[in-house]
């Protein structure tokens, strides 16, 4: 995985008390991060404006990165922490070795964090949809794309079946991958029913403003 792939899907990551609700799940309190390169400082912002703790950042020159968090260079004495997450996707094994033959402290690469991270989110977001279907018996998916054929795989893995998707614009007897789609017009005669939005982040205020002119609120977000 390279920096700009990393950034990429951790910003699918990016909900509010995620991060600190992560670690505090697995007992992780204090943290200390390995680089200053832009995947590093976007995980460090992210991490800090979220709550979670990092005692200190590694910089191979300390002068580098300005930041209220103590910045040490890799030759100072290191701090007990709990983990140290080196985000530098060419160096890794080398820092790693570096670090573990002076201490005894668990060292995790960024790609590692980032695997965690998704496999939380994703059960979390499975969790909320088992939830979700659970009080609604008709549910829809508002999207029938990418992310509105993702969700619907996953729930056909947990024995889930959504009565079809919306758009705002079908054709007649539309289906996509066996599943009915209806336009929007067709679903707002619909009753209990609950939409799970499928749709990526430019089009997700848009489709919310749909719902919500027709005065609809039982919905909530795949991502």
């Amino acid at each position: 995985m390279n920096q700009i792939e990393f950034i990429e899907k951790w910003e699918t990551l990016k909900i509010e008390g995620f991060y600190q609700e992560y670690f505090n799940k697995k007992r992780i309190h204090t943290i200390a991060i390995y680089g200053v390169n832009e995947a590093a400082i976007r995980v460090i912002d992210d991490l800090k404006n979220d709550g979670v703790n990092i005692t200190y950042v590694i910089a191979a020159d300390k002068e580098t990165y300005k930041t209220d968090i103590n910045v040490v260079s890799i030759e100072s004495e290191l701090m007990p922490v709990d983990v140290i997450f080196v985000i530098d996707f060419e160096q890794y094994e080398i820092i790693e070795k570096e670090i573990c033959e002076r201490y005894d402290y668990t060292v995790a690469s960024g790609e590692m964090l980032l695997r965690q991270l998704r496999k939380y989110a994703n059960a979390k977001r499975m969790n909320k949809i088992k939830q979700f279907c659970k009080e609604h018996p008709n549910v829809y998916l508002y999207g029938a794309g990418e992310i509105g054929k993702k969700c619907l795989a996953a729930m056909h893995k947990l024995e889930l079946y959504p009565q079809g998707f919306v758009v705002s614009q079908c054709k007649p007897d539309e289906f996509v991958l066996g599943v009915p789609v209806v336009g929007f017009e067709q679903f707002c005669h619909l009753e209990h029913t609950g939409v799970i939005i499928t749709v990526g982040k430019k089009n997700y205020d848009e489709v919310v403003g749909q719902l919500q002119s027709i005065a609809f609120i039982d919905y909530i977000s795949y991502l």
